[in-house]
């Protein structure tokens, strides 16, 4: 398992690592992570043809801004406190 490590760069793979490490489910959040990331480019998915979305979802990742990375956690957050109640206090509005 590389942890989107293969996806984006590698300082945004330590901001994400941090966040699910510093979570006490820690891997559970990954699958929010995920979900978030998908999310988040949703409408560019539902645009594009499979291939296309392949590449956005794996190679564009990886010069993305470390704003979006935020973003994604954000959204990650934000689904995690739809699903476990969690997160409440932290989520960043």
């Amino acid at each position: 398992m590389l942890l989107l490590a293969q996806e984006f760069s590698l300082d945004n793979v330590i901001r994400i690592w941090d966040t699910i490490l510093a979570d006490h489910d820690k891997f559970t959040f990954l699958n929010f992570i995920c979900v978030a990331l998908v999310t988040v480019r949703r409408e560019k998915i539902l645009a594009n043809e499979f291939g296309e979305c392949l590449e956005m979802l794996q190679k564009s990742l990886n010069n993305c801004e470390p704003s979006f990375v935020a973003e994604i956690i954000q959204a990650a957050k934000r689904i995690c406190l739809k699903v476990t109640r969690k997160y409440e206090n932290y989520i960043e509005e």
